[in-house]
């Protein structure tokens, strides 16, 4: 019994390796049908597509993503354009506005050409009361001749019995011989002149811009126009091509330039 086991056992184990190797060959051949040169799965071509598809998906992700910034940047840039376009359109409509409502008399400058060139200048400080040789003066705003651009170099030309500052249509032209007021841009008081020393040349007339101390010292503010080269440019004061003389009205004397310097209390302009 015991020897009839053992055959019997024998041929168990022969037949379970001869099914464990029939497996096994199986398997061998569906590996090498898997990775067989036939077909196209070649492990370095899988590798590298792999790496492909991620660099593929990569890219579109990073474009995706640049996509919706992009159009976030651009309504950025838009809204800054048009909120810079706007804000021109209303200062330039503000200014329009004003201009037509406002519409004043353009200031001009009054430049001496005989000689050294001066603007006839005026500026927020006033003669003193006394110079030091004891002699008095109007206390008024001064006026000088000042040798470089500035905004008080200002004046506006306008006729006496005209109150406000806005500009006619047509435009009313100053002629030879029209008389004039001269006021201030800046300070918006009138060239005047009167029966006072002038500090620096005592045989002379103070020019001034008139200030109202409510005293007995009456504005003379009026000056007649003398247009010099009439001949060659005609009877209206034009800018820049008419040479012009100003003779104040009460005193019959003309404007002139001294080219004496003021002291330290005059800023000192000449």
């Amino acid at each position: 019994m015991v020897t009839g086991l053992s055959l019997q056992q024998k041929q168990m184990e022969t037949l379970r390796n001869r099914k464990n190797k029939s497996k096994l060959k199986e398997s061998d051949h569906f590996i090498e049908d898997k990775v067989s040169p036939n077909s196209h799965c070649d492990v370095n071509k899988l590798h590298k597509s792999l790496e492909n598809q991620e660099l593929t998906n990569n890219h579109e992700h990073f474009t995706k993503q640049e996509n919706e910034i992009k159009p976030h940047n651009e309504e950025k840039k838009l809204f800054r354009i048009n909120f810079e376009v706007d804000v021109l359109s209303i200062c330039l409509f503000i200014c329009g506005v004003i201009t037509r409502m406002y519409k004043l008399e353009e200031p001009r400058n009054i430049v001496h050409t005989h000689g050294r060139t001066c603007w006839l200048h005026s500026h927020n400080a006033v003669y003193p009361i006394r110079y030091p040789d004891k002699r008095g003066s109007s206390h008024q705003q001064q006026v000088t001749c000042y040798s470089f651009k500035d905004v008080n170099n200002w004046w506006i030309v306008k006729r006496p019995d005209k109150n406000d500052l806005v500009v006619e249509q047509p435009v009313d032209a100053i002629k030879h011989g029209d008389v004039v007021q001269l006021v201030h841009g800046i300070a918006s008081r009138a060239l005047n002149s009167h029966d006072v020393a002038a500090p620096m040349s005592p045989q002379c007339q103070e020019v001034s811009c008139y200030i109202d101390y409510n005293i007995s010292m009456a504005a003379q503010n009026l000056w007649r126009v003398e247009i010099i080269n009439r001949d060659q440019n005609g009877d209206v004061w034009h800018t820049i091509q008419s040479l012009v003389r100003l003779i104040h009205v009460s005193t019959n004397t003309a404007l002139k330039f001294t080219g004496r310097q003021l002291p330290d209390w005059g800023f000192p302009p000449t």
